[in-house]
């Protein structure tokens, strides 16, 4: 193998490299997001639950609450499975 042929196939190894690095490290932002989502609809979710059982807030502003969160749910779930609408 000439020292040409080495370099050439060092650098596309190199490539392949960071175009797989760059892959992860953008399923790593996704993974991010979709954590953040699932926590702060967790968080809406004990709000509402904690909410319905003591009376702390009143019926509309929990349906509201309720609509809000299946809009963000909504958002989540056409990012994951790419389409524009569910209904």
């Amino acid at each position: 193998m000439k020292d040409s042929e080495y370099k050439q196939e060092i650098e596309e190894m190199a490539k392949m490299y960071n175009d797989k690095e760059t892959e992860l490290n953008q399923t790593e932002k996704e993974l991010d997001y979709y954590k953040l989502e699932i926590l702060s609809m967790y968080g809406v979710i004990r709000i509402l639950s904690k909410s319905a059982k003591h009376d702390y807030l009143e019926l509309d502003c929990l349906f509201q609450t309720l609509e809000m969160l299946e809009n963000r749910l909504n958002t989540v779930v056409e990012t994951i499975i790419g389409t524009e609408d569910i209904d």
